[in-house]
């Protein structure tokens, strides 16, 4: 394969990028359109996160600390690849979350030209770099995102009933406090209690995904 594309997906990252319909909708974009420019991409799924309470929490720190750890071990692995692979070209993509993890490591990257990245609603509490080679969606082209927009009263009133729960979870001790709201944030997509985002939904058909990342890849890929 003379291209890979490193994929992560949204949420805790446990799971492939291709195993959410939205990420699979716009993915299959982006093969479709590599292969017509005459690439033969290589898809890799980047699982930064594995099972148990402490895989989690450190999925959690790398969240709130801009994925200081992740960003630097995965930067180096590719760094490596187009090092020793020649004429390599690689595309770090990534959804939510995911999408923080992928800028920051184009950010790492931003001196080796081979190394581009797309980027798809990553949540406002991320940084985003302006990197040369790079996409950054944040609009789908249907409606706002409040989760990339910091609209944190369009974020409440969608999660109100949820937001009730985690705040009426029994507790008796301070500790207890904290204990049983982490059990609750770290289980809740088990059971249907993921908090949602107005907006924040991506498919390949919207305005402002399919046909921008099209365009991207035209600009940066296309060997006519």
């Amino acid at each position: 394969s003379d291209l890979v594309i490193f994929c992560n997906s949204g949420g805790w990252g446990n799971k492939p990028l291709s195993s959410d319909y939205q990420g699979q909708s716009w993915l299959t974009g982006i093969m479709a359109n590599l292969t017509q420019l005459g690439y033969k991409p290589c898809v890799v799924d980047d699982i930064r996160t594995g099972d148990g309470l402490i895989e989690h929490l450190f999925e959690f720190k790398e969240d709130l600390t801009h994925y200081s750890s992740k960003a630097k071990v995965l930067a180096a692995k590719i760094d490596f690849l187009t090092q020793h692979i020649a004429n390599l070209k690689v595309i770090i993509t990534g959804q939510s979350n995911g999408a923080a993890l992928a800028g920051e490591v184009a950010n790492r990257l931003k001196d080796n030209s081979r190394v581009y990245s797309i980027q798809v609603g990553i949540p406002f509490w991320h940084r985003v770099h302006e990197v040369s080679n790079s996409l950054v969606i944040d609009n789908s082209g249907v409606g706002s995102d409040a989760l990339t927009q910091r609209n944190l009263v369009a974020i409440i009133k969608s999660n109100w009933g949820k937001l009730f729960i985690l705040n009426h979870a029994p507790a008796f001790t301070p500790v207890d406090w904290c204990i049983s709201r982490a059990f609750l944030i770290l289980t809740s997509y088990n059971f249907g209690l993921g908090l949602q985002a107005p907006g924040h939904e991506y498919m390949w058909e919207y305005p402002g995904v399919g046909p921008v990342i099209e365009a991207f890849l035209v600009k940066n890929f296309d060997t006519q």
